[in-house]
């Protein structure tokens, strides 16, 4: 095992709006560069985890100047990786490769957002979410929102998860319920919407993306029945 510490400043800058969306848009070219140069298989999952083997394996902290409505930022990278000492300097070039590589995706936060689920596999994953003063929840992921938000669907209810505000746990498969572990220093800040309030919230990709998804959900439906 090795463990590989680094900072990465992006060329360019980014509007200040869009910012939410540089850690996971660092994370796409993270699992990119490790998988090719270890063959490690390397799995995403929200807020902005990386995992390997299931255990998470490193972290991501993105560190902005803001100058009106652009943005430079940076990016301190800390990861541990099991494979031999010998490919932590290949790891490193293959990371800094995919940055390269996916420097223009960084113009359209959207198509950041979809890359980033497409190599999650977000749709349809299950998470278990703790929020502060409220009842823990078992919640199927559709999608990400705008700032970096997860739109899930409990039962009949669309709710949007902020980043800062529920500790959550994958559930696949769901797991009983069990007592929530709760960060007291959590915001408790939490939009619970009905359906049409949720959809009005999104912006035009996002309710076109969402409507492909549950039309996928319901041809799924049919076909187990």
């Amino acid at each position: 095992m090795f463990r590989l510490e680094f900072t990465a400043t992006l060329p360019q800058a980014v509007p200040s709006v869009d910012l939410w969306v540089v850690p996971f848009w660092a994370a796409l070219g993270v699992a990119e560069g490790i998988e090719a140069a270890t063959g490690i298989r390397v799995q995403l999952e929200w807020p902005n985890a990386i995992l390997i083997e299931g255990c998470r394996c490193g972290e991501i902290t993105c560190v902005a100047r803001i100058d009106g409505e652009r943005s430079w930022a940076s990016l301190d990278i800390a990861l541990e990786v099991a494979a031999e000492e010998s490919r932590r300097q290949h790891t490193l070039d293959a990371i800094l490769a995919a940055f390269e590589a996916r420097n223009v995706l960084l113009a359209d936060a959207s198509a950041v957002a979809r890359a980033w689920e497409a190599r999650a596999q977000l749709a349809g994953t299950q998470y278990h979410i703790a929020i502060e003063g409220t009842e823990p929840f078992h919640a199927r992921a559709l999608m990400l929102a705008q700032e970096g938000s997860l739109v899930v669907q409990s039962g009949d209810e669309i709710r949007v998860v902020h980043l800062a505000d529920a500790r959550v746990q994958r559930a696949d498969p769901v797991p009983p319920a069990v007592e929530a572990d709760v960060d007291p220093e959590a915001s408790s800040d939490f939009i619970e919407l009905d359906y049409d309030e949720a959809v009005a919230a999104l912006s035009p990709e996002e309710r076109e993306a969402l409507e492909l998804l549950e039309h996928l959900a319901n041809l799924e439906e049919g076909e187990q029945r």
